[in-house]
């Protein structure tokens, strides 16, 4: 893991998942710390230009709009190409897979095959540099 905290921003609808992932991360304020939480890309691109950050998990939407996992996504490729970004989806999804990896995120966590220290650990591998995700993803 990183000597210093990893500093994060999730990107997310204010909601119970979105709280057990802040409290998590709390948990383990040695190696990590929110350093904000956003629910639309106003607030993303507030978050981005005001604090210090390593890492954006976002998670995804069944949204087609300006504001989905997506477009968000691009959005924070534009504003700064070398932040790595994890997108945390709920299942395994081929299209939706590529549609990520080609929006420029770094590794995708599906949420429901793994547990907290499993999501740790893809934070970490990411911010280090690596890619994340599974060969059922990649297929």
């Amino acid at each position: 893991m990183s000597p210093l905290p990893i500093n994060l921003v999730l990107v997310s609808p204010r909601n119970v998942t979105s709280d057990l992932l802040q409290k998590g991360f709390l948990d383990l304020a040695h190696m990590f710390r929110v350093v904000g939480q956003a629910e639309s890309a106003e607030e993303v691109l507030c978050l981005l230009g005001a604090e210090s950050v390593d890492v954006v998990l976002i998670n995804e939407t069944q949204d087609d709009s300006a504001y989905s996992d997506v477009a968000i996504l691009s959005l924070i490729r534009r504003f700064n190409p070398d932040l790595k970004v994890i997108m945390l989806a709920e299942k395994s999804d081929k299209q939706k897979t590529i549609e990520y990896f080609s929006n420029g995120a770094r590794g995708l966590f599906i949420k429901s095959s793994a547990e907290f220290q499993f999501l740790c650990k893809c934070v970490d591998c990411v911010y280090r540099g690596q890619i994340w995700a599974s060969s059922e993803e990649l297929g």
